[in-house]
């Protein structure tokens, strides 16, 4: 007997969004079982993909935060000489 796990569970457990789940479907990260009318997986599958690279992209994740966190750090700064210089 296969248990299986929905979407919201899967996306919970990954700490992620329906929209990340999508892309690592397309990308062959995951796959859904066919046979039901709405996204479900296979709890073995899951934990394959977790023992066969989760880490890279949880990494990589964390990467994309960053970046984005220093972005807007710089954003703000410029916002604020901008600010002063209008002032």
């Amino acid at each position: 007997m296969v248990t299986i796990i929905n979407r919201k569970d899967l996306a919970d457990r990954w700490g992620t969004n329906v929209t990340t789940l999508d892309a690592w479907e397309r990308s062959g990260v995951i796959k859904r079982l066919p046979r039901y009318p709405s996204p479900r997986y296979s709890l073995s599958d899951v934990e394959k993909a977790e023992s066969n690279g989760m880490d890279n992209l949880y990494r990589r994740k964390e990467q994309i935060i960053r970046e984005q966190a220093e972005r807007i750090q710089e954003l703000e700064q410029k916002l604020e000489t901008v600010r002063r210089a209008i002032g």
